[in-house]
């Protein structure tokens, strides 16, 4: 996800909370310990906050900062993980179905190993990934050598 949508996506879920709880800014800003015009900016996504407001933002949502802030998976390790998360696999139950020690899957999603071009197909294929995410894996194998 770019800066950008991020931005918007944050003032979306920041609108969405104060209208749910049936405040009106000046309400949410109290409550998020910033002036009214802060909360308005935010939700126009003309603003975004500190990471110390950012705190205090998902305290009051009660949500995580990646869940106002999303980003992009980009890494091998990133798109593996999230991929087993959305399948609701563990890194046992992934090991199980795609033929790899579990250690092995844990080694791909930490970064410290990367799977080899015969174990990112198998990945792909499980996942109904495209190939192109070899080239992705390219580029970080490239990085770990210099």
């Amino acid at each position: 996800m770019k800066a950008r949508e991020a931005l918007q996506h944050f003032a979306k879920v920041l609108k969405e909370w104060r209208e749910a709880q049936n405040l009106n800014e000046q309400e949410a800003a109290e409550i998020l310990g910033v002036h009214v015009v802060t909360v308005r900016n935010w939700e126009r996504a003309e603003n975004k906050p500190s990471f110390m407001k950012i705190k205090r933002v998902c305290e009051a949502l009660g949500r995580k900062s990646e869940e106002l802030f999303p980003k992009e998976a980009n890494t091998f390790p990133e798109i593996l993980r999230k991929k087993r998360e959305e399948a609701g696999l563990s890194q046992l139950d992934l090991s199980e179905k795609i033929g790899y020690h579990v250690n092995t899957i844990n080694f791909w999603e930490s970064g410290k190993f990367n799977p080899s071009n015969f174990a990112l197909i198998d990945v792909c294929d499980f996942f109904d990934l495209p190939y192109d995410i070899l080239k992705k894996n390219e580029v970080s194998n490239d990085k770990k050598k210099n």
